[in-house]
């Protein structure tokens, strides 16, 4: 069965001036992001959340098969 292709609609252009544009806040300086130390615990705090969440995807995906018609 064959489904018709659906475009999404295009959006209007509108004209853009430049005298129109409000002036953009200059951005703040980044924060130091500290000594050697500093980093290698956020990567391993990082490390440790995916795994993390690897293991209760894991958990929540125990049992569940692979669907109909496969066994």
């Amino acid at each position: 069965m064959a489904f018709p292709r659906l475009s999404a609609p295009r959006p209007r252009r509108l004209p853009v001036h430049a005298a129109a544009l409000p002036a953009l806040p200059a951005l703040p300086a980044l924060a130091d992001a500290g000594g050697t130390d500093e980093r290698l615990w956020l990567l391993g705090g990082l490390a440790f959340a995916l795994a993390g969440a690897g293991a209760v995807a894991r958990a929540a995906a125990r049992g569940r098969g692979r669907g109909r018609g496969h066994g």
